[in-house]
């Protein structure tokens, strides 16, 4: 939140991943369920943003398998 507080004159929504409980990913749940209604609020933030800051942990150099997996 920090870095995003630095952009000046903007809107910030302030998203949290864990918010958006998602299973992993499967194509046959997804023919099964269709795409998940979280998957599709959470699509729809990132679209109707201006621009994102990212901001995750790290594990060994590389995203949390949280962010990974979603």
């Amino acid at each position: 939140m920090y870095g995003a507080g630095l952009i000046e004159n903007a809107e910030l929504t302030v998203v949290d991943i864990n918010d958006f409980e998602l299973p992993l990913y499967s194509s046959d749940l997804e023919a099964e369920n269709g795409i998940p209604q979280n998957a599709v609020e959470f699509d729809n933030l990132i679209k109707a943003a201006d621009g994102i800051v990212l901001s995750l942990a790290e594990h060994n150099g590389l995203p949390t398998a949280a962010f990974k997996n979603r």
